[in-house]
């Protein structure tokens, strides 16, 4: 039994992708102690509203509210979290130290999940599946859903995998169906597609794409159902949602952006972290277009339509969403699927015209040989995050330095201002944008000034301040404070002036 180059390359580099999660997992996940680690931005404000939904506290809460937080995600990614990190909790009896590795190990299962059905829509969409393409397939599923892309995010607690997934369940279920009862199909789809946006409101992608093939083949009936089905859930949700939950999941009191070097800096990094999608795309568009015979066909298979509507749709999506300040790469998991699918089902487009060049499988085994490189410059630490366990003694040090200080206390570090991690403490996890709130408004909007206004009157006990400058979310003078000479390393220790000892 022989295996091409190609597949054999591509299937090393989802080997190697999985080696390299393996001991990324080792850095954040230990059954023996709950490590303190960050995954990824702003990780801390899904932990602290997972933690409120377990203690039957609001999770959608007004930004310019003290401690002036908020929860920008949808209702089903915390209820669904919390419920399960709860039932963890209370079966094997742990503290609430124990939450970040409980919801980081649902996210773990989850990539497993994607795994598995990204693989699955591929079945679906071209079955029966040729040898090689089982196991190309495989490699593409690792890489979409295990590979440099998603990294920590296979590790975090953030929806965006999870929503991800449940797209691509909707996808399965879409092709399963459509061709026997296309109505079934749809509403089947559009369960999926909804909870995937209950998870992350901005995945919405698969709807489109959906849409957009039922519109191209002039289904009707099936895209309006499709259409009543899901503007009807959404609105469901919306009348039943608080006005808090409204303006947190639109982001109605957020100041959007765009910033062009910012969305190229992005689209650079998804680049070097999905070579054999890219240039597999590339090379079915240049087959299609240097072939008559398939000039003329590929618009009557329905498989690549439907892949090509979701590049369309999910790139269109990402050059909305992609310039702001805040994004990144995982904004892209959506499009890479639907990369992956476009390569999959235009290179069995390609093979049953008998069209494909050699050429063209020795263009994509060097994609996969570049992946291959890439990894290893990481797995030898020549680039990216191999570990992030160091956080974990960083962390457990400035804890037991901060438990000593009188509360209330401020710490300009979201993770340690979790409630396990300084305990009898208001959680001052800022929403994102804080810095910038001027443009929303200014202090004279948050409740009694913001951090500087609480500083000024003396609300804290303790500060924790950075030794070359006051910290970036604290801008006033601390007049009412002195600096003392115990410290919390990297930190200054600050009390009000009232809790000094006398002299």
């Amino acid at each position: 039994m022989t295996i091409r180059p190609l597949t054999f390359t591509a299937l090393v580099v989802a080997a190697a992708s999985l080696v390299l999660m393996a001991i990324r997992l080792g850095g954040v996940i230990s059954f023996n102690e709950p490590l303190h680690v960050g995954t990824s931005g702003w990780e801390p404000e899904s932990l602290l509203a997972i933690w409120s939904y377990l203690h039957d506290l609001p999770i959608y809460v007004s930004r310019w509210d003290i401690p002036y937080r908020w929860a920008i995600y949808n209702w089903l990614f915390y209820a669904g979290y919390g419920t399960i990190v709860g039932v963890f909790l209370d079966l094997f009896s742990l503290g609430e130290a124990w939450l970040p590795t409980i919801a980081r190990l649902i996210t773990l299962i989850i990539m497993g999940a994607g795994i598995y059905c990204i693989q699955a829509s591929y079945r679906v969409l071209l079955e029966p599946l040729q040898r090689d393409e089982k196991h190309l397939g495989l490699a593409f599923a690792v890489l979409v859903a295990a590979g440099p892309l998603v990294g920590f995010w296979a590790m975090t607690t953030r929806p965006d995998l999870g929503a991800m997934v449940l797209e691509v369940l909707g996808v399965i279920l879409f092709w399963r169906w459509f061709d026997k009862r296309p109505l079934i199909a749809v509403l089947l789809f559009c369960l999926a597609a909804y909870i995937a946006w209950s998870f992350k409101q901005s995945n919405v992608a698969t709807i489109g794409a959906v849409g957009l093939f039922l519109l191209v083949r002039r289904r009707w009936t099936p895209l309006v159902l499709l259409i009543i089905t899901m503007v009807s859930a959404w609105g469901a949700t919306f009348v039943i949602g608080s006005s808090e939950y409204l303006t947190s999941i639109t982001l109605a009191e957020y100041k959007w952006s765009a910033s062009a070097s910012h969305a190229f800096s992005v689209f650079y990094i998804f680049s070097k972290k999905t070579i054999p999608a890219l240039v597999g795309v590339a090379s079915v568009i240049a087959v299609i277009a240097l072939s008559k015979p398939l000039r003329r066909s590929w618009w009557n298979n329905d498989p690549f339509v439907f892949s090509v509507a979701g590049v369309g749709v999910t790139l269109s999506l990402a050059l909305m969403t992609v310039p702001q300040p805040g994004s990144s790469d995982g904004y892209l998991f959506t499009f890479c699927y639907f990369l992956s699918l476009v390569v999959m089902t235009g290179n069995r487009l390609v093979r049953v015209e008998g069209a494909e060049p050699r050429a063209v499988g020795w263009v994509n085994s060097a994609a996969w040989g570049l992946q291959l490189l890439a990894l290893i410059a990481v797995l030898s630490g020549q680039a990216g995050i191999l570990s992030v366990r160091f956080q974990h003694d960083n962390y457990t040090k400035l804890k037991a330095c901060a438990d000593s200080l009188p509360r209330p206390l401020f710490v300009p570090d979201l993770y340690m201002s979790l409630p396990w991690m300084t305990p009898g403490n208001p959680s001052f996890i800022l929403a994102y944008g804080y810095r910038n709130i001027a443009g929303m408004g200014g202090p004279s909007k948050l409740e009694r000034g913001g951090l500087d206004g609480l500083v000024r009157e003396g609300y804290f006990a303790s500060l924790v301040q950075s030794p070359s400058k006051i910290n970036r979310y604290v801008k006033a003078d601390l007049d009412g404070y002195k600096r003392i000479e115990k410290s919390c390393p990297p930190y200054d220790v600050y009390l009000r002036k009232d809790l000094l000892p006398s002299q």
